[in-house]
Parts: structure tokens; sequence; C-alpha cells
């Protein structure tokens, strides 16, 4: 869960900057998001190899995983109104 908390936490802060207009500052989170998304896909992959043990043990833990997870990945990993960084770079280069 800490994982999805501070994948979650970059990203409302991405959006916040990307909302006051300071994109610049929002793709230097970039570098930072992309390691905590590759932090929780590694817990993802942990939680499914002990996915089995989870449901004798902790059926419920693993439920309420299963929901959080489902609830993250619907939501994007890029503000929608922010650029893709390659189109930001290409726009800054004119």
């Amino acid at each position: 869960m800490e994982a999805m908390s501070a994948l979650l936490a970059i990203i409302e802060r991405e959006t916040e900057l990307v909302r006051a207009g300071k994109v610049r500052e929002a793709m230097q989170l970039e570098e930072q998001k992309n390691e905590l998304s590759r932090r929780y896909v590694v817990v993802v992959e942990n939680l499914k190899n002990a996915q089995k043990h989870l449901a004798q043990v902790a059926p419920e833990l693993l439920a309420t995983l299963r929901r959080n997870h489902e609830t993250f990945r619907a939501m994007p990993l890029r503000p929608a109104s922010a650029p893709h960084p390659a189109r930001a770079t290409s726009l800054r280069s004119r």
C-alpha cells in the first residue's frame, strides 16, 4: 500500500502543478513517478505470487488489495491536461 500511496501523492502533485500552469516543474517529477511506478509493479507481482496464501490466511485483506488495485489502475498516470513528455520537449524546442 505504501508504494501505491507514494505514487498517488506524486500524481496528485503533478496534477496540481499542471493545473497551476507549471508544466516544467511537473515534468521534473517524471523520473520519480517512473521509479514509484516500478516499485508498485514489483509489489503487485509479489502479491500475485502470494495470492493463494493470502486467500487462505487473510481473504479480507486480499479483497481490499484487489479493490484498491482496480481503483488505482483506472487512474491515469499523467494528468489529462499535461502534454506527453515527448510532445512537450518538441514544443519547447520550437
